[in-house]
């Protein structure tokens, strides 16, 4: 394992962007978004990613400085075309667009086709956020996840993510995949040799299985049985069928490199000003945690915890501790660097 700093990783993750061709800007965005998320503990979605990233831009399905094109709209809705550029650049442009479009109807949706993986979907609800917006955003990704009743994968790990403002030094943050879990956390642990929870996954044949290797010739498992199901299904249409993008089984995956992505987001972003004063709206919300955080925990456990709350403290350890990667990250930035002449202290 290596210990990195918030900053030094991302100014190698910067660098290594660079040099594929990404210009600083849009770099900038893209580091900021992995070491975010390295930061929250969703390591799944951190540095973890950017070999797929920098071959895909190699084979041009991701295409930095993509336009950013929007195709349809109305005061407080928008189309917009990817371009296939960066998910994470695309996708905070699309927050702004909608935040803009709260700011004077009250609501702003936007959705999004011809992009690319965005990373942890908690990045955009952030600055929804630090404008004093409830955040909504959703996608849908490749299938990797059985119908309930079903064994042969057609539906994606389609997250949703709902973030919301108060006066809470923690931000509240609901962060989920549609799925068990997050297919990034399986290749993980596939890639480290550990097993996984039983629950997650299913074999080739169906069967339920802890062997992460299997399971990525499997299938996720939805969350809840049918309720996480019916919630998945509902996001591949929220996210793809409403933008034109792909929807189901025609979604692909970030592997092979070769094929264009073409998920669909949906970004919306609520005005609470619109409705009721942002103030009287955080008091409302602030009654409500200081009651769940009042409750009195159950047998095994220390605490109630506030959606969010768990990625809060891994962030405030992080920073003062540094951020650990795992053995086969951390080779994988170092081959990323020496492959591309990026001249950095890897020690």
């Amino acid at each position: 394992m290596k210990v990195l700093g918030a900053n030094q990783l991302k100014r190698i993750s910067i660098l290594i962007l660079k040099a594929v061709g990404t210009q600083e800007n849009e770099a900038e965005i893209v580091a900021d978004s992995l070491v975010e998320a390295n930061l929250r503990g969703v390591d799944s979605h951190g540095v973890f990613r950017l070999p797929v990233y920098v071959n895909r831009i190699k084979h041009k399905t991701i295409i930095p400085g993509a336009p950013f094109t929007v195709v349809r709209e109305t005061p407080s809705t928008a189309l917009v075309n990817g371009g296939s550029g960066f998910g994470q650049v695309i996708g905070v442009k699309s927050m702004q667009l909608a935040l803009d479009k709260a700011r004077v109807t009250g609501i702003g949706t936007v959705s999004v086709f011809d992009t690319n993986h965005f990373g942890m979907a908690a990045y955009y609800a952030m600055i929804a956020l630090q404008n004093d917006m409830i955040g909504i955003i959703t996608s849908n990704t490749s299938p990797y996840v059985v119908p309930w009743g079903g064994r042969v994968p057609m539906l994606g790990t389609n997250p949703l993510c709902v973030a919301t403002p108060s006066e809470q030094n923690i931000p509240i943050i609901l962060d989920m995949a549609t799925s068990a879990t997050a297919r990034g956390r399986i290749e993980r642990a596939a890639k480290e040799g550990k097993p996984i929870p039983k629950g997650w996954a299913v074999n080739e044949n169906g069967v339920p299985t802890t062997d992460s290797v299997a399971a990525l010739k499997g299938a996720l498992l939805p969350f809840g049985g049918p309720k996480g199901y019916g919630l998945c299904f509902i996001l591949d249409v929220i996210s793809g069928a409403l933008a034109g993008a792909e929807c189901g089984k025609a979604v692909h995956s970030l592997y092979p490199e070769e094929y264009k992505c073409n998920v669909g987001q949906f970004f919306l972003a609520i005005n609470v000003d619109s409705f009721i004063p942002i103030r009287n709206f955080k008091v409302a919300v602030d009654k409500v945690v200081r009651e769940l955080k009042s409750c009195p925990p159950a047998s095994g456990y220390a605490e109630v915890l506030i959606p969010g709350e768990i990625e809060y403290r891994t962030k405030q350890k992080r920073l003062l501790e540094g951020i650990p990667l795992s053995s086969e990250a951390w080779q994988s930035l170092k081959k990323l660097c020496k492959e591309l002449k990026v001249e950095i202290d890897l020690q």
